[in-house]
């Protein structure tokens, strides 16, 4: 018998609370999901996973928001206090991680227009476009394609 691989991703949200329904919908879908509420922890995060893929703990999926908090990693950087520290997150793993996806899920319909490059496997949504169960089936589309 063997042993199946958790279908594991990394969800990026300062908004704990707003998010918990879009959660509880992709644990539905039997992805566990880690919840990281600030850039630096995400990054902590991902590069600890990346260590131990090779045992199955890395993560399927990045998911996060153009809008954050800049954290010690981006506090140099013009965010324009927050507004775009995703864009800059987005950057760095995209160079770490380049075989990892990542989904920016943001509530500006054209930046997520914009930003969607499933060629380079980053993926963009819009949040008012999409129920929670609607996000998951995104989601687990993306995590299937990958």
């Amino acid at each position: 018998m063997t042993a199946t691989v958790p279908i594991r991703v990394l969800l990026l949200t300062e908004d704990t609370q707003f998010m918990g329904s879009y959660v509880e919908a992709l644990e539905s879908k039997c992805i566990d999901v880690d919840v990281i509420p600030d850039v630096d922890g995400a990054l902590y995060a991902l590069h600890s996973a990346h260590r131990n893929r090779i045992r199955g703990q890395g993560y399927r999926l990045v998911i996060y928001d153009t809008c954050l908090s800049p954290g010690r990693t981006y506090a140099a950087r013009p965010t324009y206090n927050g507004l775009m520290t995703g864009l800059w997150f987005e950057r760095d793993i995209a160079a770490a991680f380049p075989s990892t996806p990542s989904l920016l899920f943001t509530n500006h319909r054209v930046v997520a227009a914009e930003r969607n490059r499933p060629k380079r496997r980053r993926y963009a949504l819009c949040k008012c476009d999409l129920l929670p169960d609607e996000f998951a089936d995104g989601v687990a589309g993306i995590i299937r394609a990958a």
